[in-house]
């Protein structure tokens, strides 16, 4: 007689380990290209938080969602890209908070006039995303261009510093 049970389990452990060798060779292969992929990129590939705030802001404008009659996804898009340039400029999670507690966080950070413009820009947004409000489009190039001022009068000195700088030296003034 030959004892068949015994081959059966050496050939399921068999294909056990073939099954782990290769989800280990997998997943150290998809770790490495990532790593690899991370060595590879320049410094003029990474984007500051400015940056990436003014082309989320011209993106959202492009997507035209307003005139799409879709403003709530427009002003919670919105909402969505001031709290993620505040989460990066003031190294807190501000996407995880309410408005509230975002002006709380905010207050001694900016100016009182940009402050003021920040509450109203959110209370709008809010008052869109939930009490079902249906802006005209003035009101939509207003919040628009209040968004782009709160981003722009918050911006980052140390940026600015150097971008002024740069911009000196190519014109060959000193300082």
């Amino acid at each position: 007689k030959i004892n068949y049970k015994r081959y059966i389990i050496i050939s399921i452990i068999l294909v056990l380990i073939f099954g782990i060798v290769i989800f280990v060779y997998k997943y150290w292969k998809k770790n490495r290209k990532e790593t690899v992929a991370k060595k590879h990129v320049k410094a003029t590939d990474i984007k500051s938080a400015y940056e990436i705030a003014i082309e989320s802001l011209e993106k959202l404008n492009q997507e035209n969602l307003v005139a799409l009659k879709k403003e709530k996804i427009h002003y919670l898009r919105l909402t969505e890209i001031i709290k993620t340039y505040f989460s990066s400029i003031f190294h807190n999670k501000i996407m995880e908070m309410t408005s509230h507690e975002l002006y709380d966080h905010v207050l001694n950070k900016m100016d009182e006039q940009t402050f003021k413009k920040l509450v109203k820009l959110m209370e709008f947004c809010d008052l869109v995303k939930f009490a079902k409000y249906h802006p005209e489009e003035e009101e939509n190039q207003e919040t628009q261009a209040r968004a782009l001022e709160i981003i722009e009068r918050t911006r980052p000195q140390e940026k600015i510093k150097t971008i002024i700088s740069e911009d000196n030296e190519q014109k060959g003034v000193g300082g």
